[in-house]
């Protein structure tokens, strides 16, 4: 999981779009819940780092709209509530950038 995470954070767009194509995206949301505290802040910047490549100012981001479909969004969703403070910020930063999160009233 590690080398997937280092690979994404060391790709340029295309690479990413391959890595996504190869299952990568699901890999790591497999592994997200269960993932120590170092390895999942790493696959939370891994995801952040694919995410950016789906997106464009035309269009919806296909890889966001992906990522949700594969139940990352509300893993995601559940992080934000963990305690470790990286964690918790990398989540967080997910959520704000590629996603419309709705503001309590």
């Amino acid at each position: 999981m590690w080398a997937l995470c280092n690979a994404c954070a060391a790709a340029n767009p295309l690479q990413v779009w391959r890595i996504t194509e190869a299952r990568g995206m699901e890999a790591i949301v497999e592994m997200l819940g269960a993932a120590e505290v170092q390895l999942k802040v790493r696959m939370l910047q891994a995801l952040h780092t694919i995410l950016s490549c789906g997106d464009s100012e035309e269009e919806e981001n296909k890889l966001a709209e992906y990522l949700d479909s594969l139940g990352g969004l509300s893993k995601i969703s559940d992080l934000q509530y963990d305690k470790n403070e990286e964690v918790y910020k990398n989540a967080v930063a997910i959520l704000k950038d590629f996603y419309v999160i709705e503001e309590a009233t």
